[in-house]
């Protein structure tokens, strides 16, 4: 036993780390209302799971969303009694094991000392935290994109096949948690041909076709399922379309969920989300849709977008690739530097003054790490490819913090070989390089915290106004009435606020102020 502790001491301790920072978090994050009453896709997911162990197993229609992360919500729930506390804790070990997979690809593509960077860095890493311990696919989705890596890496130059088909059937996992890394398939396949030793061409290919078999067996499960249900081909979730148009189209400024045909700010619940898309749809075709129908549809009206106003795309996708880029951490289920009030750990490890951090820095030191790397490139081509392939399966759609968490574990390795490798230059008195790194250091630094067109800003009256529908749902009227007029006094003529701000006064038995606010 001691001799197994002292060879996974660092996987341990890396883990360990990872595991009580979150609990901490975890620990002080109860005093925020939204903890045990979720809402957004919070709440879409928990209503999901509950359906899931309520008896509605295989679900109706077609699957809106890819369904793998609400399964596994589901059976967190069954085996804690539904307590949303210990459903949060048993995530933050999936989290914690994403922390020793970072430290175990750092020591394997980099260093020891690369990889205990790397992985503490993703233990203390304030956004992504807040997203984990919420109820949202991220945990998830990010613990299999390190381990469909690290296999890659660990098999590299196998003749077994059934090492590559485990390999793809992870990445299948991760497909139906979030099917846009089905984008990168190719190149992984791609990848697996050109590093398959001395082998002839036509095993490379079986090997590559193997590893995609793998993959595609979780997805056409999904793809049978929805076939079975609904009598049409929906390869994962019919939610894409919908999505694409979101991203794309005359209204839209890349960061917040914006369409013509529905307004889609408070007034509507986002339970309806999905009826609201699926209603303006058929309101325009003029009859009734199958979900492939629907996206399809709204797939259309985005490209329709797009070849029409071709200068307006490139514009509107160059704003987003600036924004993917930024410090600046874009929220789209809370306002996660708001959220710093209800944890005094995450503010230390979230927050905006002099740079917005964390990354607002990792940025900096993963360019230096891509710059010292550069001459291992061959061997680190597979995470090199995953932040430059990603990239774009954000960009094409709405730029958030919660988004563009996927590519922030391979950062992070860049960004630990970028400090050893300055450090290693300032150890051996190359100061001309080290000079020139940290200049470039520098000015990343600085482009990186500014605001651009629409980033940096804050939607106060929104905060407001959940936090007051929280408390209206949890029956604290008095703290839901403060909430509803702090909004008020940001956006004095939304219908939706006045409407919720009277119904509460009602209850109070303020009937003046109330009729005044109907």
């Amino acid at each position: 036993m001691k001799d197994l502790l002292n060879r996974n001491k660092w996987p341990l301790v890396i883990f360990l780390a990872a595991f009580f920072i979150r609990l901490i978090y975890l620990i002080q994050s109860q005093s925020n209302p939204a903890f045990y009453h979720p809402m957004v896709d919070e709440l879409w997911h928990l209503n999901w799971a509950r359906e899931i162990i309520g008896g509605n197993f295989w679900g109706d229609g077609a699957y809106f969303r890819a369904p793998l992360y609400p399964y596994i919500l589901a059976f967190f729930l069954k085996i804690t009694g539904c307590s949303l506390f210990w459903t949060r804790l048993l995530q933050i070990i999936i989290a914690s094991g994403s922390a020793v997979m970072v430290y175990l690809l750092g020591k394997k593509l980099f260093s020891h000392k690369v990889g205990l960077l790397a992985g503490l860095g993703f233990a203390a890493y304030g956004t992504m935290i807040a997203y984990e311990t919420m109820l949202l696919i991220p945990v998830l989705f990010i613990f299999l994109n390190l381990v469909a890596v690290y296999l890659l890496y660990h098999f590299k130059g196998s003749h077994r096949w059934w090492h590559w088909f485990i390999a793809g059937l992870v990445l299948g996992m991760a497909a139906i948690s979030r099917p846009n890394v089905l984008l990168l398939a190719p190149v992984f396949a791609i990848w697996i041909y050109l590093t398959a030793g001395k082998l002839d061409a036509k095993r490379r290919v079986t090997l590559a076709a193997i590893y995609l078999a793998g993959l595609l067996l979780p997805v056409f499960s999904v793809t049978a399922r929805n076939m079975a249900v609904t009598g049409e081909f929906v390869l994962i979730s019919s939610q894409g379309g919908v999505n694409l148009y979101i991203g794309n189209n005359s209204q839209t400024e890349g960061l917040t969920m914006l369409m013509p045909e529905i307004n889609l700010d408070e007034s509507l619940p986002w339970t309806e989300f999905a009826n609201a898309t699926r209603a303006a749809a058929e309101a325009e075709v003029g009859h009734s849709l199958t979900p492939a129908g629907e996206s399809s549809f709204w797939t259309s009206k985005a490209l329709g977008f797009i070849l029409d106003n071709p200068g307006k795309f490139i514009s509107l996708t160059f704003k987003k690739s600036v924004y993917f880029l930024l410090g600046f951490e874009n929220s789209d289920q809370t306002d996660l530097y708001f959220s710093r009030k209800y944890s005094s750990l995450y503010s230390i490890l979230l927050w905006n003054g002099v740079i917005y951090f964390p990354f607002g820095l990792l940025l900096p030191l993963a360019v230096i790490g891509a710059i010292v790397s550069w001459p291992d490139r061959r061997k680190l081509a597979l995470i090199y490819l995953f932040i430059i392939g990603y990239m774009p399966t954000v960009v094409l759609f709405l730029v958030t913090a919660r988004h563009r968490l996927p590519v922030i574990p391979f950062m992070l390795l860049f960004a630990a070989a970028g400090i050893m490798g300055l450090a290693k230059l300032a150890e051996s008195r190359k100061w001309r390089r080290f000079t020139g790194l940290m200049a470039l250091f520098l000015i990343v630094l600085i482009l990186c915290n500014r605001t651009y067109f629409d980033i940096g800003f804050s939607n106060p009256a929104q905060t407001h106004f959940n936090l007051g529908l929280t408390y209206d749902r949890q029956g604290n009227l008095s703290m839901a009435e403060d909430e509803y007029l702090a909004a008020m006094r940001v956006n004095p003529n939304s219908a939706t606020t006045l409407n919720n701000l009277g119904f509460v006064q009602y209850r109070l038995g303020k009937y003046d102020e109330a009729m005044k606010h109907f």
